[in-house]
């Protein structure tokens, strides 16, 4: 199969131009090798005016068409940029191309993945292309770190009390929500147990944050658990501020719970350590400790004992 691109149209009403060139070099290989029962199918691929940066192309999209139905064996360029200019998406093709039992030959830089030759060649490529993903992942990071030092809302879901701005990758106050999310942090500095808290949150019928995707699938919107409201008590993002790993920063939206009241709340949390119950009272090897819950509240069940002996009086 022979497949050619342009990444203009400049000069294509000419009759020599830069795909018709390639199409002869790529006839001309094949001729070449008729001793091994190579043959040209009457279709050939073209791609005009489309850079090579994007797989996005109605021949490459025909090409893999051809190829599951077993119509393909080999593909031939003239360069290996006509198929790609991008590494990473050069090696998804070559991956699919593999998969499927098919070699790529480039007749100009005399590279052909069915010897052993094109093969080293293409791990070298390869390479290159593991060298760019680290760059990428790198880069990432790196624009990741810049923003939440700058405060923004890096994308996900968002808690109960924001909303995303319809713009996106900034946040805006939920007013009602606040409301219940100021609630929750009096009603936890007054009992000082999130384990009596979330029991009355679910009395109360209130959720978790349920929220809405783009793509229109309704997420969240659960009952309080002991851990969903444990980690809400936590999240400094009431507080105006955003994290990254262990860092901390000044966020851009709005807090909505005062630092004095989220202070005092975590001074509490702090002192009921969640897993101190767990290492301080679990002596006598409670094997279901921590794996029964009670179906109406969603408190774990405890084990206890006594050296009181029974027995008639």
């Amino acid at each position: 199969m022979i497949y050619a691109r342009k990444s203009t149209d400049a000069k294509l009403e000419q009759k020599i131009n830069s795909i018709s060139v390639q199409c002869a070099s790529a006839r001309s290989y094949i001729e070449s090798q008729q001793h091994a029962g190579w043959y040209a199918l009457d279709e050939e691929l073209m791609d005009n005016n489309i850079s090579g940066a994007t797989m996005e192309r109605p021949g490459i999209k025909r090409l893999k068409q051809l190829i599951l139905e077993d119509k393909v064996r080999i593909v031939i360029v003239n360069r290996l940029d006509r198929i790609s200019r991008s590494l990473s998406q050069f090696l998804e093709l070559m991956t699919f191309f593999e998969a499927h039992g098919v070699s790529l030959v480039s007749v100009t830089q005399n590279i052909n993945t069915s010897t052993p030759m094109g093969r080293l060649m293409i791990q070298i490529i390869m390479g290159f292309s593991e060298f760019e993903r680290e760059l990428i992942c790198e880069r990432v990071t790196e624009r990741m770190h810049a923003a939440r030092k700058n405060g923004q809302f890096l994308g996900g879901r968002p808690v109960l009390g924001y909303n995303i701005k319809p713009e996106g990758r900034a946040l805006e106050i939920d007013e009602l929500e606040a409301i219940r999310v100021r609630e929750i942090f009096s009603m936890y500095i007054k009992q000082r147990s999130v384990k009596t808290v979330a029991l009355e949150l679910r009395n109360r019928g209130w959720k978790n944050k349920r929220w809405i995707t783009r793509e229109g699938k309704v997420t969240g919107g659960s009952d309080f658990t002991v851990s969903t409201l444990h980690n809400l008590l936590k999240n400094l993002i009431y507080i105006g501020k955003v994290t990254l790993k262990d860092e901390i920063f000044e966020g851009q939206h709005e807090g909505i719970v005062n630092s004095d009241i989220f202070d005092r709340a975590n001074t509490i949390l702090s002192g009921n350590d969640l897993t101190k119950g767990n290492r301080n009272r679990n002596s006598h090897d409670a094997l279901l400790k921590g794996l029964l819950t009670c179906k109406a509240c969603g408190t774990a069940f405890v084990h206890t004992g006594t050296k009181k002996k029974s027995g008639k009086g």
